[in-house]
């Protein structure tokens, strides 16, 4: 069910530290960056990136949905999901094609929206 590589956005260690052990249980290659900054340089050294799992509230230039644009027009086939405990996503906020999943979630729900994200990628 794993092996796609996940950059994981957010400015909070724990989350990003449970985010990375539940990905990797799930045999995923995980990557993490604690700012939309910090992503994009990511995103530029490491070419191969599958998916982004991003948060939308953010400290630094962009927040997370500013960041899922930039994604989407500077590497089209990268897979988007944004989540946030705060905001509810609109479709018309998100990029085409980016998914949203509302926090709190179980490591199921995140393993499962991945799993969806990276099967759609590599059957189009």
């Amino acid at each position: 069910m794993g092996n796609a590589r996940i950059l994981i956005v957010d400015d909070e260690a724990l989350i990003r530290m449970d985010l990375m052990c539940i990905l990797e249980d799930a045999g995923h290659s995980v990557m993490e960056a604690a700012s939309a900054d910090e992503a994009i340089t990511v995103l530029e050294r490491f070419p191969g990136v599958d998916a982004i799992l991003t948060d939308i509230n953010m400290p630094g230039t962009m927040d997370g949905l500013q960041l899922s644009h930039r994604i989407r027009d500077r590497w089209p086939l990268i897979d988007i999901l944004i989540t946030s405990g705060r905001f509810a996503a609109k479709v018309a906020q998100m990029p085409t094609g980016a998914r949203f999943i509302r926090k709190p979630y179980t490591p199921h729900e995140i393993v499962a929206a991945i799993h969806e994200c990276t099967t759609s990628i590599r059957t189009v």
